[in-house]
């Protein structure tokens, strides 16, 4: 029988990280995937934790991904900002996003974020709590593949939740 071995939240995070970079992430993309996973390990959402880490590895044999991509940030209008996430992965766009678009937030009263060229395997609700902290109401929209038939359907048509809102 398999011994159970329990680490703290900062101890899973390491071991991520270490994985990450092990697998030629840079240390800001890994950093961003770990943060990310250990929030949903933390919320006892084991299905978007550390049981991620090998989606993020196995993604890198598509030769689009970038794990040492930087994420770059542009102004499309007063309450619009885009992040061209240069084939590398969301958690490290929606960080590096997320101060300028709580300002545009706050200046506008209304702030829209797109991010494009990215590669989302993780959970939304972190990205959005991030923003609710800040006292601002966020939601969180991202395509999803079809899994799931409608009611009396035998094709798959939906994908499953891929929103969040705080």
């Amino acid at each position: 029988m398999a011994a159970t071995v329990q680490l703290s939240l900062e101890q899973a995070h390491d071991l991520a990280l270490r994985a990450l970079l092990a697998h030629g992430f840079s240390n800001a993309q890994g950093r961003a995937v770990a943060d990310t996973m250990i929030a949903a390990e933390r919320d006892l959402c084991t299905s978007h934790g550390l049981f991620r880490l090998p989606f993020y590895v196995k993604s890198l044999t598509n030769p689009k991904v970038d794990p040492k991509a930087v994420p770059e940030l542009s102004d499309l209008a007063p309450a619009i900002l885009r992040v061209d996430a240069k084939f590398g992965f969301a958690p490290l766009a929606l960080q590096m996003s997320a101060a300028p678009l709580i300002e545009k937030a706050r200046s506008n009263g209304i702030a829209a974020l797109a991010i494009n060229n990215t590669v989302h395997i993780a959970a939304l609700w972190p990205e959005v709590e991030r923003i609710a902290e800040q006292g601002l109401v966020a939601f969180a929209f991202t395509v999803a593949m079809p899994y799931v038939a409608p009611a009396g359907g035998s094709k798959a048509l939906y994908g499953t939740n891929p929103m969040a809102f705080a």
